[in-house]
């Protein structure tokens, strides 16, 4: 019973990290969010229906967060276009995420719990990363780029 509490406290408060990301935001301005362009890893993550599906959402919002920071740094650092569109990419890399740890069903328990521990690596590294762009941190960025590389390829294990 308490692992089962405090795994319910650890999924709920990874849950709300995103939340953290954008501290001290003005968020009244809804014409702010409302501006994003839409991208393929949007449209790829609005029709997650199997764990493929959901692990190219996460590859590929990786490979974006990699071009980010080494193509368009000036963008990513100025909250340009880039920073709206990474904010997406990491909600997006949450989606995935959750639909992978809802989709366990036919997997053994020792594997769902690498799985699991992998996916939540996976969505704290991105959270730190997003977290380190918003700090202007270059530094904090590419170590949390390199450990989301990494995560993903912890998750990308679990499920083979």
């Amino acid at each position: 019973m308490k692992k089962l509490l405090l795994t319910a406290a650890i999924i709920a408060l990874t849950g709300l990290q995103p939340a953290l990301a954008h501290e001290g935001e003005d968020h009244s301005k809804t014409e702010q969010h409302g501006q994003h362009e839409t991208s393929a890893i949007h449209d790829e993550a609005t029709q997650i229906t199997t764990k493929d599906d959901a692990l190219k959402v996460m590859r590929d919002g990786v490979s974006f967060m990699d071009e980010a920071v080494n193509k368009h740094k000036a963008d990513l650092f100025a909250g340009g276009k880039v920073m709206d569109q990474l904010h997406d990419v990491t909600v997006h890399i949450e989606e995935a995420a959750k639909f992978l740890e809802s989709d366990t069903a036919n997997i053994d328990p020792a594997k769902k719990a690498r799985l699991s521990s992998a996916i939540k690596q996976l969505v704290k590294t991105t959270t730190d990363f997003h977290v380190a762009t918003h700090d202007k941190n270059i530094d904090k960025t590419l170590v949390e780029l390199k450990k989301t590389q990494g995560a993903l390829k912890l998750v990308e294990s679990a499920l083979k």
